[in-house]
Order: structure tokens, then sequence, then C-alpha cells
């Protein structure tokens, strides 16, 4: 399907374009009243206050009976009414109809009752209002019969009541009955003379201007009709160019009464545009594309401005969605309304821009414009991107110096494949290098691509891990425009890639200020705002820079607030779990992971999450069930498979962890983490040759990773191969330089080999980090001994018999260190110390001997 973006347009800055400052309120949709109903008992009053103030979803509740002791206490017709508005706020248009009965049926009576003119008045009043929300449901269900029924009688009882009025004319205009229209609107001044938006109404009626809605398409039946939908109620005609449909487009355009004209595809996006332009009759072209749709609550506003003689341009605010693919929403103002009679016309073959003159007159609306086109199947971007990338290209051809050409490559390849690969990198860099060399920022017409270029190139430069570049490249666009938030978050980016927390914190600070006061209407340059809304992802890296800095609950504190401003954001749900669990509160955590996986039963990683709380517990039979349980609806997710096949060589059955991982063959023998696992499981087994192959294995495929090479320094430890071990544990200590277990292999793996200076200092580094290990502290003092170190070897056995007295083989070392040393008479001493504990202990008897033996010699 071939689908068209919305065309760029001349920066606005220093022309005259004049952002709207006007009132939001729309009296011909608002639900609202000037005249409210009354209501005599205070429970009504209270609950009619809670209709105008509260969340639909607690309006919901109430409707299901949470108020039902209230409604006990109301005068019926003031419950119908208060049900009926409900429902109307609700948008339960049968509903509103079948509720207003009773009211409707008892008001006559009610009237006749009433002796006083003022209960009377309180009765047609509230009758009238009724009335006319009844009107509004039935225009909704399409009864315009019976709506325009309900607005005049709602009119006759309540002839102040000016919504009455401005919804009666509205149905008028919307069935073309504009002499209807006019005569209501007059009619409504008669009784409300002060009224603003009678008379605004009245001559937006009578002088009203005319639009041909504009488009060109190709294979649109997927969303022309939503397309159409959204503008029917503005457009007098609708000129639909199609370049050679063979779906249903031209099906769909001729039954909302297009105008089509037919013409062959050229590869030009703006001949084709011109020629629906010079179809138009009315008073203002108004550009859409058909997988484009005005938003349904702006539709009001943009009427009003339509009628406005002083401009000559009305710029909309396009929404660039992405639903489907979870992308973020982007933003940009674009102008999309012009009046005929200026001649504008379009110019590029592709993403085409409207010319015009700086000296015309532009109003900023407040309306958007929902744009999908990058909202598709893969198949269909893909074929989008290779047309569009086509296009560009032979427009560079043949314009090397269009510097919007190069700007939107850069922007497609961008947005392509999220820069997936270091050449669509440097064709970003390629092209917005070039941008920011053929253009002036100070431009009126490329100033605005000027400055998205520099945040092009830092997006690219991030991607290559080139963050510092990324960073400098962010601050010359934010000289330029310091609130140009995409260059905000991206430089807070580039700083916390680079560990640089202090000023990365500060930049996403400073995102979330200039966020929280953005709007996306007042923005006036032709910016296109990719980080709309990216509030949450600004909490989630704060998060991810406590964590960083140690600070757990800090991190959980971020890490939350990025879910209440995104509640499905899975990722940050999964840190607050592993925060609750780093701060031991495993029930919480367990929480939080379980949310995971019932929003995403794949979440390989909240999986792990649990077994991690399970285990700190003691809960092997728990872990291993969530383990099972993450396998099979993950199916088979490499990470779970890991975990568990350690689980199992750590629990004593490295058996079953081989056979664990013999069933997932064909995914063990190319994932790098599992050919690591399956070497640990081998290690346990005692398969040592064949552990160190699999960590071989793992090492060639995935380099770096501290648990392979840990695997390979133990397995080559085991097998002898003490040269080889020991390069293997300088490269994991490397990664972790305070491994206890590291230290001490390595001492032994280096005495091995006869550095015994250095394994005596690797044992000097353990020994603080594992002081019960008792036995390295030995072979500690044996080494200094054969360094001739007596002295440091004697204080090493005086600590550990000073840490266990009655420690036999203390004892003998610390007695043979002082007979080493020439202490005859200490080492005497100590050897008759054993023998009193173990009258048996053959070597204190032998040495003993000796020492009796040397000082018979010596005598004689």
């Amino acid at each position: 399907m071939v689908k068209k973006k919305q065309g760029k347009r001349k920066s606005v800055a220093g022309h005259k374009s004049v952002p709207s400052t006007e009132s939001s309120t729309n009296p011909v949709v608002k639900a609202e009243f000037l005249q409210p109903p009354i209501f005599e008992s205070q429970s009504a009053k209270d609950l009619y206050g809670l209709l105008q103030t509260e969340s639909l979803s607690q309006l919901a509740l109430w409707q299901e009976g949470t108020a039902e002791d209230e409604f006990a206490s109301l005068h019926a017709c003031e419950a119908s009414l208060l049900t009926a508005l409900l429902c109307h706020k609700l948008g339960l248009w049968q509903e509103v109809c079948r509720a207003s009965e009773t009211f409707l049926s008892e008001i006559d009576e009610l009237l006749v009752e009433e002796s006083s003119s003022k209960r009377q008045e309180q009765c047609r009043r509230n009758a009238g209002f009724l009335i006319e929300i009844v009107g509004q449901s039935y225009v909704h269900l399409e009864n315009y019969h019976q709506a325009a029924i309900c607005f005049e009688t709602a009119i006759e009882l309540n002839p102040g009541m000016q919504s009455g009025y401005l919804h009666w004319a509205e149905l008028a205009q919307q069935l073309e009955m504009r002499d209807l229209a006019e005569r209501i609107v007059i009619a409504g001044l008669k009784q409300i003379p002060s009224s603003p938006e009678l008379r605004m109404y009245q001559q937006a009626v009578t002088n009203r201007q005319t639009v041909s809605v504009c488009m060109i398409v190709k294979n649109e039946e997927e969303f022309l009709e939503g397309c159409l939908l959204s503008i029917r109620d503005i457009a007098d005609e609708i000129i639909l160019v199609d370049t050679g449909s063979d779906d249903r487009t031209i099906e769909i355009a001729e039954s909302f009464g297009c105008k089509i004209y037919h013409q062959p595809w050229e590869s030009d996006f703006s001949k084709h545009r011109n020629y629906s332009i010079e179809q138009a009759s009315s008073d203002w072209i108004f550009i859409i594309d058909a997988d484009e749709r005005l938003v349904e609550k702006d539709i009001p506003h943009l009427k009003q401005y339509l009628q406005k003689s002083e401009y000559d341009l009305l710029s909309l605010t396009v929404y660039n969605v992405a639903e489907r693919s979870g992308g973020d929403t982007t933003v940009l103002p674009s102008v999309r309304i012009f009046r005929r009679d200026l001649q504008l016309r379009y110019e590029g073959i592709v993403h085409n821009r409207l010319n015009f003159s700086d000296s015309m007159k532009e109003l900023r609306c407040p309306v958007g414009l929902l744009h999908h086109g990058y909202d598709l199947t893969p198949e269909k971007m893909k074929l989008k991107h290779e047309r569009s990338m086509a296009l560009l290209q032979k427009q560079i051809e043949q314009d090397e110096k269009n510097a919007f050409a190069h700007f939107n490559l850069a922007q497609l390849i961008r947005a392509r494949g999220n820069l997936g690969s270091e050449s669509d990198c440097q064709n970003v860099l390629l092209h917005a290098t070039r941008v920011i060399e053929l253009t002036d920022p100070e431009s009126l017409e490329f100033g605005s691509i000027h400055l998205m270029a520099y945040h092009q190139q830092a997006t690219a430069l991030h991607e290559l891990g080139k963050y510092e570049q990324a960073a400098e490249a962010c601050l010359y666009a934010l000289k330029i425009d310091s609130s140009y938030l995409d260059c905000v978050i991206t430089l807070a980016h580039s700083f916390r890639s680079q560990q640089l927390y202090t000023k990365a914190a500060e930049w996403y600070t400073k995102y979330l200020e200039l966020q929280k006061n953005y709007s996306a209407h007042q923005q006036t340059n032709t910016l296109i705002i990719i980080h709309l809304n990216s509030r949450a992802n600004a909490y989630y890296n704060l998060g991810l820079i406590a964590e960083a800095q140690s600070n757990f609950a800090q991190a959980q504190a971020q890490y939350q607030q990025a879910l209440t401003e995104t509640v499905d954001y899975l990722d940050a749900n999964t840190r607050v779990g592993w925060m609750c669990y780093r701060l031991a509160d495993n029930k919480t955590a367990q929480k939080y992971f379980r949310r995971d996986i019932e929003v995403n039963p794949q979440r390989a990683s909240a999986y792990l999450g649990l077994v991690e709380t399970f285990s700190d517990s003691g809960d092997l039979g728990a872990s291993e069930a969530t383990l099972r349980s993450g396998l099979k609806a993950t199916n088979s997710a490499s990470m779970i498979l890991e975990r568990y096949s350690d689980i199992l060589s750590e629990s004593g059955r490295a058996n079953q962890a081989l056979e664990l991982l013999a069933s997932h063959q064909k995914t063990t023998s190319t994932d790098p983490k599992l050919l690591a696992a399956r070497g640990r499981a081998e290690l346990a087994f005692n398969r040592t040759a064949e552990a160190r192959e699999s960590f071989l294995a793992s090492e060639d495929i995935f380099a770096g990773d501290v648990r392979v090479r840990t695997g390979l320094a133990d397995s080559n430890l085991i097998l002898e191969n003490n040269s080889e071990a020991c390069k293997w544990y300088v490269l994991a200590l490397e990664d972790e330089p305070h491994s206890a277990h590291l230290l001490r292999n390595y001492a032994i793996a280096l005495a091995r080999t006869g550095q015994l200076v250095q394994a005596v200092e690797r044992f000097a580094e353990y020994t603080p980090i594992a002081p019960d290990d008792r036995e390295s502290r030995f072979i500690m003092g044996a080494l200094l001994l054969r360094l001739e170190r007596g002295a440091e070897a004697l204080q090493v056995y005086e600590e550990l018999l000073l840490q266990e007295p009655s420690d036999e083989e203390a004892l003998l070392a610390l007695s043979d260190c002082y007979l080493s040393l020439g202490g005859s008479q200490a080492a005497e001493v100590g050897y008759k110390r054993l023998l009193q504990a173990n009258p048996n202990h053959a070597i204190a008897k032998k040495r003993l001997q000796d020492i009796e033996a040397q000082q018979i010699h010596s005598i004689s």
C-alpha cells in the first residue's frame, strides 16, 4: 500500500504566525449549560456537583449503585433527571432516553399540581434542560427528526436556554439547512441578546467560508473511510485524485460523494497534489491524506477559525502515531489550510512542501490531525520506506544541494530500523552533516531542519557508542534553541551512558520541567518533536542512575513515578520489583513480578525475579515450578533455561541440568550463555575437559563474559593447565577485581607455576574478603616460608592460633615456623603443648626427638 506522508513547510520564525489565544469553549457541543437545573434537596445538588467534576470511572461506579442511599432520598423527578445526566456524561445515549421517560411522563402533571409560579418555572426549566439533553442523545443516535423536536420543545419550555438554540442550529447546519439555522439563531438572540456565542454563530452562518478538501490516494481502503468521516462536517467538497487504486478506495470515495479524478502515478507527489488544488472551488483549501484524520473534539474550533477573514494560512498540529508498533507519538506544526485565491502550490517529488510567502499571515490553531502513516504492518512499512527511499535518492541525484531531501533521507533511515546497523548510523551522519553544511540556523526556510539535523547526528552517534560526540551535537542544537525537548533528553542519555550521573540527572530533570510547560498547539516553529511525552522514560532513567549509585530506595521511587506516568511501562515495573528485592521486601517484589507476567506472560525477566525471591527464602520447589512455567510461557527463553540449569547444578543435580540443556540442543549449541551453563553443569559433574570445550565455544561467540572466563580458568586449574588458568583468571579479575573465588584460585595457579611472590600477593588480597578460610592462610604461610619470609609466616600462624587456640595444625605450623627461624626453644614449647593435647602426635614426637638429638650433638 502506498501512502503519502505530510509535507514539510517553511519555518515560520519571524513571519506573521500567531499562536491562537482563543478560548477553548465551544457552546455548540458542550454538555454543560449556562442555566443549570434547579434542585430542591441537598443530595440532588451534591450529586449534580459530582457530575460536573468527577472522572468517568467514578461516575460509572455511581451508576452501578454506590450512591444508592443518596438516590433513595431524592424526589423521583430529580432522580430521573440526574440518572439521565449521568448516562449522557458516559455517552450511553439509549439509556438517556430511557431514563428520561419517567420524568417526561410526569412533567405535565407536576406543572398542574404546582400552585406557585416559582415552582412551575422550576419544573419548566428542569424539563427544558432534560429534553435538550435527550435531543443531543438523539443526534448521537442519528435520529435527527426526533432530535429537532426535542430542541424545539426544550426552547419552548425554557426560552432563555442558549444551548438549545445552538444545538438546534448546529443540527440544521449538519443537515445543510442553513436558512433554518440562521432563523433559529436569530430567534435565540431575541430571547438572549447579550449572548456572544449566539452572535458569533450568527456571523458564522451568514458569512460562512467554504472548504475544499483536497487529497491524493492510491489503495487507501484501510484508512480512507476514517479520514472522510473526520472531515465530512467541514467539507463543502472533497477533491480526490486517484493515482491507480485497485482496491475499494474508489467505492469508499463514491459513497461519500467525493469528486474523483484519475491520474497515472508519475513518482511526483507535488504534481498530483497541485492537480487536486486546481480542481477546487471553495474559499479554503484543506490538504489531508487518507491516513490522517481530524481530532473530533477539535472540529468545532476549526469551524470557528475558518470564518476568520484576517488570516491567509491555518497551521494544525500533526501527531504521528504508531500504536501498532508501540512507538512514541511525534508532533509538529503544519500548514494544511490556505486560501484558494492565493494560488499556492507544492514543490518536491516526495515530502512535498507548500511554497508560501513569509509575508502571509498564519494562525496557529489548537487543532489536532492524527497521522497513522507510520502505524502500518511491518510489510507495509517496508514497502513505504523503499518507495520513499527511492524518491529521495532520485531527488538528491537531481539536486545534490537539496537540504530538505538530505534531511528527509536521514530521517527515514533513522526511523526505518531504529539505527540497527553501523551502516545506517553512518548514512544518517552523512546526510545530517550535509544538511548542516547546506543550511543556516537563522534561515526562515531552513532553520528548523538545521536544528533537527543536530539531533539526527546525536542519535546516530549515541547508537555508535560515541557518547561524548553525541552530547556535543545536542549542546550545539541547544545553543540555538534551549527548549528543544529531543536534544535535552538525548543529552541526558549521552551523559548517563558516560556514567556522568550528576549531569545526566540534571538534564533529565530539565526535560521534565520543560515538558510539563510544553504545549504542542503553541509551537510555532516546524520542529518534529519525537519526545513529545517521554516523562516516563526520564523518570525510568533517573531510577537507573539511582540504582547505579546503589541508592535503591530512590531508584524505586523514580521507577514508581515512571509507572504513574505510564501505567503499562513494564521495564519500570520490573525494576521496582528488583528494587524491592534488593531492599529485602520479597513479598512486594513478587507482586510486581506477577503483574509483569499478567500483562505479558512471555516476560522472562519477571519469572527470573520471582525465582530469586523464592531462592532467598530457600523455597527450591517454588523456584523450579516458576522456571518450568516460564519455560512453557516464553517458548523456552534462553535466560530461563540458563537459570534453571544453574539451579540444578548448584543443588547437586548437574546430570539433570545436562539433560535439560540437551533437550534444547538447537538453542544451546548457538547461544553463548547456554553453552556456558552447560560448561558449569559439566564442571559440577566432573566432566572437566568437556566443560572447558563448552566454555571455549561460548567465549568464541560472545567474548568478555566474566562467568565464561571464570569457567575457563577453573577448568584449566583442575586439569592442571596452570599457565592457561592464570591467563583466564587475569581476564576475569578485570571485571570482578574483588572476587574471593577468583583471587584464591588465581593464587593457587600462580603458586603451581612457581610465581610465589605473586601468589602471596593475591592471598593477601583474598584473606580480608574471606577471613574464615583457614586453609588458604595455611597455604599462604607455607609460601612465605618457601620465600624465606619466616617473620611474615610466623605472623600468619600466630593469628590462626589466636583465632583457634586448640587447633593442632596451627600449633604445629607455628612450631615448625619457629624451628625454621632458629627458635628451637619456642618450637620445643609448641611441640610439647601438642603432645599434652595428643600424646600420640607422631610429628610432634619426631620434632622433639630431632631437637634433643641436635642439643646432644651440640654438647658433644
